[in-house]
């Protein structure tokens, strides 16, 4: 079994919200998985990102707001 899966799991049947980051079974990589229920329902909302993915769309994120603040800076001068 999956350690990381079953304490999602276990946490979310019981209501809870939060975040576990570990070597996932499904993805076969190091995954950052988030959890909350959904207000009003019975469901329970479940992300699974790669945490490789999302460190290359960090990266990419930082690299545009720098260009935004050049830009910004040169329109000022």
């Amino acid at each position: 079994g999956n350690e990381l899966l079953v304490k999602v799991l276990q946490e979310a049947k019981e209501r809870q919200e939060g975040f576990v980051e570990g070597d996932n079974n499904i993805t076969k990589k190091m995954s950052w998985i988030f959890y909350m229920p959904i207000e009003g329902t019975p469901w329970t909302l479940i992300n699974t990102f790669v945490k490789a993915d999302m460190e290359l769309f960090t990266h990419s994120l930082q690299r545009d707001l720098i260009k935004a603040v050049i830009k910004i800076i040169k329109t000022q001068n």
